[in-house]
């Protein structure tokens, strides 16, 4: 009995022990709550799921098999499990998993743990910064066999951290902002004697966040405004620069210096900024607006124009990274969505291109956001996936069989101008204003040429068996429909367009795939599009209107259709560019005629940028006012404009034998 008795208390004992150790566990699951849910580093993009998953994508990933452009970097991959917060700059990352130990990401290799207790990190170009949870700051190198961190002594009661390049900055529970490290160009807000800041010096009072992004730092006080210093540049918004003399060195030397030493007020209402050479910000209504570098499209605004005035470019924005040429958002709905440069996977959509990505792509849904209950299970000392063991987005469903889905067959078009609703009906459409452009240039070229390498990397090429050409297709793409082949494929910003046709002249169906070419969302029939009302009988064969050039932007198909031979062959009803929203199939406007043969056009914001040319007839440049499809401009080109290739300032327009450059003033 005795026995028994001891040894149900053993047993009780035990059970309890493993109740209480499960409930501490619990309760510490319960209150963690997510810090940083999205960051960015040099070509790198990491998001938190609202389950705890940490998925990643582009330069430096796991899968390296090919560099920078390995088939897989554009995939987004899920990295691990259990993840609170991301942190990423320069060419590292670092995640807090639930029991708040830290792991760095160090490029290609597998995460390492480096500490524990662990409640916030950032990184300069050659060290990290870590914020403890009992408000200690600590720092360590990021290479090199000697990675134990110092504790920074003179700073305690610390509730943030953020670094610039080589510049570190920590804000007190009181509100107090402190920085050290690199002053050269003013990063610490203040005028130091040496320029090398070895202990803390306080920067400014009533902060309430603060970050560091390059050689600038930015913080925003308890009162909403935002204040900006150090390397003076557009992005700080001002022309004044202060003249500050250091210390003479040892030799005598001495460095004087003209940068914004002293913080200047630069918005108001703000919440949160992020940036390098463009900056984001999110004010308190939870617009996203954004300046600076603009050369691959990461503002956002339709055009690969750098500006350096504030403009707002989304609403419902919650958090906003951009630690490089992209931005990616997290909008209060759980959706991230990513625009800019995409080279070496960095918007994470399946395919690298050298293409700006200048409007918002939507990339991923059911992300965290920062702040909400992390009440996922804490997988208590889960490893992360490593290497070839990581899950990838893209494989979670096929291209499905074209054959069993019936096109739309869209009814007979004018052939004519025709508007019955504008793209945006609140928008003032009759102020779009047209792009004042300059020709800088007009060369000749050779008729016969390769075809420029950005239009080559705008699509696809697909199999010609009449010139032995394999093509370059993904695996898994059709060449057949409908008993038709496949003779173009086009990459778009947010989907891929094939065209199906009976040979290389004559198309008619158009299919448009989900950037992953996972899902099929439309297939239409443009057979009614095809033939004018009015044509000269014996020229019936020439005048087949085939489909030249297709973009899908915020669910409208914008397409344009010209056949090859002179206007009058089908009464000048001839070059035409439609606008069809998607989720009705409806046609909202059409262009005049003529104003539209080449073989693509560039959408630049609110403008539509075309061009019409043939033997014997006017050539023109064209700008189309996306909103109504009304022509705004038009130029003369010295001949028949053939293809449009989008510049960093402008664009270049190649003709029949001479190459015209053109830039955006």
């Amino acid at each position: 009995m005795v026995r028994k008795f001891f040894a149900y208390m053993i047993t009780l004992a035990i059970c309890l022990s493993v109740f209480s150790l499960c409930s501490a566990q619990a309760v510490a699951a319960a209150n963690n709550h997510f810090k940083n849910t999205i960051a960015s580093s040099n070509g790198r993009a990491y998001v938190i799921k609202n389950n705890g998953e940490l998925w990643y994508w582009g330069k430096g990933t796991f899968n390296d098999s090919a560099g920078d452009q390995s088939p897989l970097r554009a995939n987004r991959t899920k990295l691990m499990d259990d993840v609170i917060g991301v942190y990423g700059d320069w060419f590292n990352g670092f995640a807090i998993k639930s029991d708040h130990s830290l792991w760095s990401i160090p490029g290609d290799q597998p995460p390492v743990k480096i500490m524990d207790d662990v409640q916030e990190a950032a990184n300069t170009y050659t060290n990290w910064i870590v914020l403890k949870t009992n408000g200690t700051v600590w720092v360590g190198p990021l290479y090199g066999n000697t990675p134990k961190p110092k504790q920074i002594l003179s700073l305690s009661g610390v509730r943030q951290i953020s670094a610039g390049i080589d510049s570190f900055y920590a804000l007190k529970e009181d509100g107090t902002l402190w920085g050290w490290g690199n002053n050269y160009s003013g990063e610490l807000g203040v005028k130091t004697k040496s320029p090398d800041v070895f202990v803390p010096v306080q920067i400014m009072k009533d902060v309430q966040s603060v970050y560091g992004t390059g050689q600038q730092g930015y913080a925003i006080k308890k009162d909403g405004t935002l204040w900006g210093w150090g390397k003076s540049d557009d992005l700080l918004l001002t022309g004044k620069k202060e003249t500050w003399a250091f210390d003479p060195y040892s030799d005598g030397s001495q460095s004087e210096v003209s940068e914004q030493f002293t913080p200047i007020k630069l918005m108001d209402n703000v919440l949160k900024i992020d940036g390098r050479n463009h900056l984001t910000v999110i004010k308190k209504d939870h617009t996203l607006w954004d300046w600076g570098s603009n050369q691959e499209g990461q503002l956002g605004d339709g055009t690969v124009i750098s500006r350096y005035v504030p403009q707002k470019i989304l609403d419902h924005v919650v958090d906003v990274t951009a630690k490089g040429a992209f931005t990616i958002a997290l909008k209060s709905d759980g959706t991230v969505v990513g625009f800019g440069i995409n080279a070496v996977g960095e918007l994470g959509i399946g395919t690298f291109d050298d293409d700006p990505h200048s409007t918002p792509i939507e990339l991923m849904n059911n992300i965290a956001i920062s702040g909400e209950d992390a009440s996922f299970s804490a997988g208590v000392g889960a490893e992360p996936i490593k290497g070839p063991a990581a899950a990838n987005e893209a494989d979670a469903g096929k291209l499905a069989d074209l054959e069993q889905i019936e096109p739309i067959k869209l009814p007979k078009p004018p052939f004519y101008y025709y508007l019955i609703s504008s793209i945006n009906p609140s928008a003032e459409v009759n102020k779009v204003n047209k792009l004042t452009l300059r020709q800088s240039s007009v060369k000749s070229i050779p008729i016969v040429r390769e075809d420029s390498k950005a239009f080559q990397a705008s699509s696809y090429v697909v199999p010609n068996q009449y010139q032995n050409i394999k093509g370059n297709l993904p695996a898994g793409i059709p060449t057949e429909y409908k008993g038709q082949m496949l003779v173009q494929a086009i990459k778009g910003a947010n989907n891929v367009i094939l065209i199906y046709g009976l040979n290389f002249g004559e198309n008619r169906y158009l299919v448009v795939l989900n950037k992953p070419m996972t899902k099929i969302e439309k297939i239409y029939d443009f057979d009614n599009y095809a033939i004018s009302p009015k044509y000269v009988q014996k020229d019936f064969d020439y005048i087949h209107q085939q489909i030249r050039w297709a973009v899908v932007e915020n669910g409208i198909l914008y397409i344009s259709h010209s056949h090859r031979t002179y206007a009058k062959s089908s009464n000048g009803a001839n070059g035409f560019i439609s606008a069809i929203r998607i989720n009705d199939n409806k046609l909202l406007w059409r262009t005049s005629s003529l104003v539209s043969n080449a073989r693509n056009f560039q959408i630049l914001g609110n403008v539509i940028v075309s061009g019409y040319g043939f033997t014997g007839e006017k050539d023109y440049l064209y700008q189309i006012n996306k909103q109504t499809g009304k022509t705004v401009d038009r130029i003369v080109l010295k001949d028949a404009p053939d293809y449009i290739d989008l510049q960093k300032n402008g664009f270049l327009v190649y003709g029949y034998s001479h190459l015209t450059s053109f830039l955006i003033k």
